[in-house]
């Protein structure tokens, strides 16, 4: 009989013990939550603020994205963010109107945002005297073949809206990747 005794109260002290370390995981794991969703909060917060800094002409709605999960946008040849940087990096680039703006240089990612910026050479001849923008990938779709920026800026008013390529301001971005890649891979 000391024995049942004994062994329920060890029994006993047992469960209190583990229960109170739930308790204490289940709080740590919610103060963990909270940690991230508030970083979360802040990222979004600074990426807002550097979306509402850009010059409201080059503002856009996002990047293009097809609205299933079925893998076909690989297969589109319109989808520009299955291309890679590689095939993209020597491209013209011209307005709604069909009017050259210029060459895409590079791809780029902007430091503090994330987002994906084609660098373009707009003007001069060789590569002399021309001036280097960054334009957002968002403002720029593929269409036959064809890359055309969301606006009907003509060179000089992109040139004079856009914001000026800084390398400070940018990372560079392996050019065998997609722009899918690239958008996902943290640089």
């Amino acid at each position: 009989m000391k024995r049942t005794t004994l062994a329920i109260a060890i029994t006993a002290l047992f469960a209190g013990m583990s229960g109170s370390l739930y308790a204490q995981d289940a709080q740590t794991e919610s103060d963990d939550k909270t940690e991230v969703m508030e970083e979360q909060d802040g990222a979004l917060e600074e990426k807002q603020k550097a979306d509402d800094e850009r010059p409201a002409a080059m503002q856009g709605s996002g990047y293009p994205r097809s609205s299933d999960d079925t893998g076909d946008e690989e297969d589109d040849p319109n989808n520009l963010m299955s291309h890679q940087i590689r095939d993209i990096e020597g491209k013209s680039v011209v307005n709604q109107q069909d009017e050259e703006i210029g060459e895409i240089l590079r791809i780029v990612e902007h430091k503090a945002s994330g987002d994906l910026y084609a660098v373009i050479s707009i003007g001069g001849i060789w590569g002399i005297g021309d001036d280097e923008v960054a334009l957002p990938l968002e403002n720029i779709e593929m269409q036959d073949d064809q890359l055309v920026t969301n606006t009907t800026y003509g060179s000089d008013e992109i040139k004079a809206s856009a914001e000026k390529y800084d390398k400070e301001n940018y990372s560079q971005i392996d050019n065998n990747m997609t722009l899918n890649q690239a958008q996902q891979h943290p640089n």
